[in-house]
């Protein structure tokens, strides 16, 4: 039986975004003790954030569940790996940020609670999520919608979104 696979987006304007990126995804590996599927890493233009904020570098993984992963759980280790990156818990919304850890989706859990939403709900609509998505889960149909990673690229303006 195939496990399912948990996807997260990973994004940073802050520092060196580039590395910084890189390290959580061997951070992440190190956790999971096993083999990440890493998209390429892309450039983004930020978006809703602050005038002046400088473009995101961003990437999805993706791995399979380990039996009993907890959403909540995996929650806050992904915050513990923002924190230890430099980000502050508590910010101004959208503000440049070193690390930011998304869950994407888990599977096909659909959850919403005041703390997670999964899948992301606004991970649909946004190009510099879908494209390095699509790189490494083209098929995946997110649980909420019906529609496949393809499908909604090709809804999307991938404009400001280049892959490094």
């Amino acid at each position: 039986m195939q496990r399912e696979m948990i996807y997260i987006a990973l994004g940073s304007n802050l520092g060196n975004s580039k590395q910084l990126i890189l390290d959580a995804m061997d951070k992440l590996e190190l956790w999971i003790r096993s083999t990440l599927v890493r998209s390429s890493l892309w450039r983004s233009r930020p978006l809703d954030c602050p005038d002046g904020s400088a473009d995101f570098v961003n990437a999805v993984v993706g791995y399979e569940a380990p039996d009993g992963e907890n959403p909540m759980h995996l929650l806050q280790r992904l915050q513990a790996l923002e924190a230890e990156s430099g980000r502050p818990a508590t910010r101004e919304r959208n503000s440049p940020r070193s690390l930011d850890l998304d869950i994407v989706c888990i599977g096909s859990l659909v959850m919403n609670t005041t703390d997670l939403t999964i899948p992301h709900p606004r991970a649909k609509d946004r190009a510099f999520v879908l494209l390095p998505l699509q790189e490494i889960a083209p098929e995946l149909v997110f649980p909420d919608s019906g529609l496949s990673v393809k499908e909604l690229v090709a809804k999307v303006s991938s404009a400001g979104v280049v892959r490094i």
